[in-house]
């Protein structure tokens, strides 16, 4: 019953006796009803609970998060495997089941915002054994038809690196990683899960567990080189450890002011230097700089993929859009910054002592540039949702921001060569922009 509020007492009841509320709060709970027929219909009709005021909008991240986490509630109830112990309350739970799933898959049809809770929630039931695996994979190939994808596995691929982090750190999920529901992907076992994502699992699991005797159990596992994983790994695991690194730099030296907060910097620099600390028992720093700078396009790229776009921009594009989150790690643009600029001056290869800026010593690297720009178009390209476009869009604004500062008119001397370069990869990049988004 909805009511002003001048109309409510101090105990939040109206002159008549009733508690006032909104469908919004009481629609969800419908789902505990008797009638399959209501719960089926409710299931159906969550979405406009995501939706915003306009047409073609949704509510703001943190609404949609908290309508979510209700619902999840709600439902967790119904799949509990405890009840089914007659025939008749067999029969109920596998309709409990269908309507649980139901719910999700109206969600993540909708909702952007809360398709990886589901998904992790999803995931979760699997490994509790209280949702069978073959209804998961039908509610899934209806998701991946309704999202356009090809398969199951690539659409669980491109939300894997959130779904492994929050299954293995210790304050979301905490499950081992021989728990996680490999199987969902088409893998029996977790070794062979492992060899097809090693680069996610190595550094995922180095980055939540801070244990190197963990990563090389896993590995050991599966038959995969331990020095040679970490090698190849590495890009991965440095996106855990240079943006905390280089907040704390920049903080230390007053050459910026992040929103973080001191405390909450310390702590990330703190697990970062574990992390850090737990990479170099398995690989000498030495080793760790000299694949930076053969690769340093590569982890540029990285870490610009960390970007998370937070709330509105001024562009007319997403000015409507509300964005999800991004897969860990992810940072504001502050700190991407601040990251790409810390890599250039700790990871310079010059012998002769000279300081160049990242572009530079990109420029000194043959197609260094090129390949930056390259990866970042194809990131757009593939692109699956507006808001990934959009994201990437603003990932390469950022990287053309900073090789736009070497354009110097009558710019020479040492920088003239990552000028020239940095003149032709910008007219390129514009060029391919334009194919791109005309294609879409």
């Amino acid at each position: 019953m909805v009511k002003h509020n001048d109309q409510t007492g101090n105990d939040g009841r109206d002159s008549s006796g009733f508690s006032p509320c909104t469908v919004n709060q009481q629609f969800p709970h419908l789902l505990l009803e008797t009638s399959l027929t209501v719960r089926a219909f409710v299931a159906g009709s969550l979405n406009w609970l995501f939706v915003g005021t306009e047409a073609g909008t949704q509510r703001d991240r943190r609404t949609q998060t908290k309508i979510f986490d209700e619902i999840f509630m709600l439902c967790s109830e119904l799949v509990n495997v405890e009840r089914g112990t007659t025939l008749d309350s067999k029969d109920e739970l596998a309709n409990d089941q269908g309507i649980f799933l139901h719910v999700l898959l109206t969600i993540i049809k909708c909702s952007p915002v809360c398709e990886k809770h589901c998904l992790l929630g999803l995931f979760q039931m699997v490994a509790d054994k209280e949702i069978t695996l073959e209804l998961v994979k039908k509610m899934l190939l209806q998701a991946c038809s309704h999202l356009g994808y090809a398969d199951v596995e690539q659409y669980l691929a491109s939300h894997l690196p959130y779904l492994v982090y929050n299954w293995l750190h210790d304050k979301m999920v905490g499950s081992p990683l021989a728990d996680f529901p490999y199987q969902l992907l088409g893998y029996t076992e977790a070794a062979q899960f492992t060899r097809a994502y090693p680069n996610l699992v190595v550094s995922t699991l180095l980055a939540t567990k801070l244990d190197i005797g963990q990563v090389r159990a896993v590995l050991t596992l599966a038959k995969l080189d331990v020095h040679s994983s970490l090698l190849s790994a590495l890009p991965d695991i440095l996106v855990h450890i240079l943006p905390p690194f280089a907040a704390k730099s920049g903080r230390d030296k007053g050459e910026a002011t992040l929103s973080s907060s001191q405390q909450a910097l310390t702590k990330q620099y703190q697990e970062a230097n574990k992390c850090f600390s737990a990479l170099k028992q398995g690989l000498s720093d030495q080793e760790i700089n000299e694949r930076v700078c053969d690769i340093l396009g590569v982890i540029v790229v990285k870490v610009l993929s960390c970007l998370q776009v937070k709330g509105h921009t001024n562009t007319d594009v997403s000015h409507s859009m509300v964005y999800p989150e991004s897969n860990p790690p992810c940072y504001s643009e502050d700190k991407i910054v601040l990251t790409l600029n810390y890599l250039a001056r700790n990871f310079n290869d010059d012998s002769g002592g000279t300081e160049f800026s990242l572009v530079g010593l990109l420029a000194k690297i043959p197609n260094g540039l090129h390949e930056v720009f390259l990866s970042l178009s194809s990131q757009l390209w593939k692109a699956h949702h507006a808001h990934e476009g959009s994201r990437c869009l603003q990932m390469v604004g950022i990287f053309v921001r900073l090789v736009l500062k070497e354009l110097r008119p009558g710019g020479g001397g040492r920088r003239g060569s990552a000028e020239t370069a940095a003149t032709v990869i910008v007219r390129d990049i514009l060029n391919r922009l334009l194919v791109i988004l005309r294609g879409r």
